[in-house]
């Protein structure tokens, strides 16, 4: 596999570890070098960096998938805390996005689907509530707000807002289409490549490779902490594309994976005819080609699910070469000792499982994503099987940066959890998303649509790839009533939806 010299030192390096965050002083502050030799350290706020990429699964991590060429990312988990239970509170792009900046279950902002609307008047965000303490924002990438352009609350944005809005790209010029212009090209130059392609949405990145979107994303934000545009304390958040359909890395980053003998994919034939009748809906309603190819072409099912993994997986190897240039620039600087370094998705994508591509449920690929908060000297590198989700990220981020959290807050603040002094207290997760509500414990997963008055129901003890459907059977209706009202007690608005809806549950 391709790996850079020059890259591999440097993660070895900071794997070897910079001192910088003493484990006394309040929670949330860190002890940190005044950077002067001989002078006494002083209690400081710490800076964020928060490192999210688009469609990347929980299992999609070296420590989970040992094929994945991505050093970057398996240094921060092993030099970092990392979440085996951490879930996307609502695996669609802007309801992820929206709990992320709110703290709120979607029930509460709003945003169930990625729709035209934005978070209710007067709900701060998070870097609104960031700068009320004192800190300077930065957003870089793919934030997914309504409409493009709105801050959102950061002090700084610079927009890559999307690889497949070339259509806005006429009406609204953002940060990439702006780049992009500068080299005599616009989006649609390589989204046109989809359509002639064998498989619609795949292809090898056919310009120099600084001029992809991620290598945009991660230019970008090297270039700032290089040149000193950050404000102390900052937050920065870095949020790549990738590997986000379409399946677009240089060749030489998926060829490798191509060579390889993958994960295939989990699925029985006919099982969503078992399932809940959003998740047919689900296979149908985004890059239909894909699907319609694989229907039309059932005995190369394995080997077009083949290709589009090799495809993603390339991209986050891709991704994992510009989080290095960043993570450098932080160390070049003297910086990475006074940064938490936080590494998330807002959510994963099935890549063939359940005879699905993409997200929107409740299954593992889709709900469970990667999270791992790097301070090695503050919180003692290990795994937690605590639930967790983006719901908790908000509070999370205002204690390590010792800002109150508001009472209206719906999540939990995991700096407990990576002190180590106790657990979530959890015994579940709660997922919302398109109108249904789920949950997952140690050994049920469970969702219901109101609208279809249907809903699934699996035993992960029994049948951990989620695929018998247990869900209205007589044996399990009191376990059924207990986990809805764990929903309905989370979800206020669920109990007046079942009432609603068109079957009795």
């Amino acid at each position: 596999m391709r790996r850079d010299k020059t890259r591999r030192e440097f993660i070895k390096t900071v794997s070897l570890g910079t001192a910088g965050l003493a484990g006394a002083g309040l929670p949330f502050m860190l002890q940190c070098r005044s950077g002067k030799q001989g002078s006494e350290s002083s209690a400081v706020r710490p800076n964020i960096l928060f490192i999210t990429t688009d469609y990347q699964a929980g299992r999609d991590i070296p420590d989970e998938s040992p094929f994945l060429d991505m050093p970057a990312l398996n240094r921060l988990c092993l030099d970092g805390v990392v979440f085996k239970r951490y879930f996307s509170t609502a695996p669609v792009c802007m309801p992820a996005r929206y709990t992320l900046i709110s703290g709120r279950y979607p029930h509460a902002h709003g945003q169930q689907d990625n729709s035209d609307r934005w978070l209710p008047e007067g709900m701060p965000t998070l870097p609104e509530l960031l700068g009320r303490a004192g800190y300077h924002s930065v957003a870089i990438g793919k934030m997914h707000f309504y409409p493009w352009a709105r801050s959102g609350g950061f002090d700084q944005r610079i927009i890559a807002d999307r690889k497949g809005n070339y259509e806005k790209d006429a009406e609204y010029q953002d940060d990439y289409a702006r780049f992009l212009a500068g080299h005599g090209l616009s989006r649609w130059d390589y989204l046109k490549l989809q359509e002639p392609a064998e498989i619609f949405g795949v292809y090898d990145w056919p310009f120099d490779p600084a001029l992809h979107i991620d290598a945009f994303v991660g230019n970008q934000a090297a270039n700032l902490v290089k040149k000193g545009g950050l404000q102390a304390p900052w937050f920065l958040w870095v949020s790549f594309n990738g590997p986000h359909n379409p399946w677009d890395p240089p060749a030489e980053y998926s060829r490798p994976y191509l060579e390889m003998e993958l994960p295939a994919a989990k699925y029985v034939p006919g099982e969503l005819l078992t399932k809940p009748k959003e998740q047919m809906r689900l296979r149908y309603n985004y890059t239909r080609q894909v699907v319609d190819l694989i229907d039309r072409n059932p005995g190369h099912r394995d080997r077009i699910i083949h290709r589009i993994r090799a495809g993603h997986y390339g991209g986050l190897t891709f991704i994992d070469g510009q989080v290095a240039r960043i993570l450098e620039a932080l160390e070049d600087g003297g910086l990475l000792d006074r940064t938490i370094v936080i590494y998330s998705s807002d959510h994963g994508s099935c890549l063939g499982d359940h005879d699905l591509i993409h997200k929107g449920v409740i299954y593992d690929a889709s709900a469970r994503v990667p999270f791992i908060v790097r301070c090695p000297e503050r919180f003692k590198p290990r795994h937690t099987e605590d639930f967790a989700g983006h719901i908790d990220f908000l509070p999370t981020v205002l204690s390590l940066a010792g800002a109150s959290i508001p009472a209206e807050i719906e999540g939990k603040d995991l700096t407990p959890i990576l002190l180590g002094k106790t657990s979530s207290g959890r015994d579940h997760a709660i997922i919302e998303v398109r109108g249904g509500t789920g949950i997952v414990t140690d050994r049920w997963k469970m969702s219901v649509y109101p609208k279809d008055g249907d809903g699934e129901l699996y035993d992960l003890e029994t049948d951990p790839d989620e695929f018998v459907n247990l869900y209205g059977r007589s044996e399990h209706a009191e376990l059924q009533s207990r986990l809805l009202e764990f929903m309905k007690s989370a979800n206020p608005t669920l109990a007046g939806a079942l009432k609603k809806g068109p079957a009795a549950l």
